[in-house]
């Protein structure tokens, strides 16, 4: 996803969040980003998987941390 500058800012991270929800439906998804671009959180949020876009460098270890768990606990 490196080569993927579009539009003058990266989309990296929707770009493999993307990608991770057409490869695994189930699978939840986390985003830490430092991404400030609307575009880009707007197709985050779009993606049924995305439980959490976090942003850089305001979260805290321990945040993220806790968001995962959350993301990632057993129904």
């Amino acid at each position: 996803y490196a080569k993927a500058d579009q539009r003058g800012w990266r989309l990296t991270g929707v770009l493999l969040a993307e990608a991770i929800s057409k490869l695994n439906r189930e699978l939840p998804i986390v985003v830490l980003t430092n991404s400030k671009n609307e575009e880009a959180w707007l197709r985050l949020r779009r993606i049924k998987q995305v439980k959490e876009i976090l942003s850089k460098p305001d979260c805290t270890p321990a945040e993220l941390v806790a968001k995962l768990r959350e993301a990632f606990k057993p129904d």
